[in-house]
């Protein structure tokens, strides 16, 4: 069996919005919606861990847009 070589495309963009959002408040349809302009939506944990839980209070959302967009 042979395999083809990987195909990378490197991509550049610009954070133009960085906020932590509480969990219970993240705008999910919001953040994936797949019409407009295009752009990366990065969400991650962030804010206070509830050890009781096993969680994070907030998602920390970064929003990128491609260079030259």
């Amino acid at each position: 069996m042979r395999l083809s070589p990987v195909m990378a495309v490197i991509a550049t963009a610009t954070v133009i919005d960085n906020r932590m959002i509480p969990k219970v408040n993240l705008p999910v349809d919001t953040l994936f919606n797949r019409t407009g302009e295009h752009r990366l939506v990065l969400v991650t944990c962030g804010g206070r861990f509830l050890t009781d839980v096993g969680r994070y209070t907030d998602n920390i959302v970064v929003t990128a847009v491609p260079v030259g967009a």
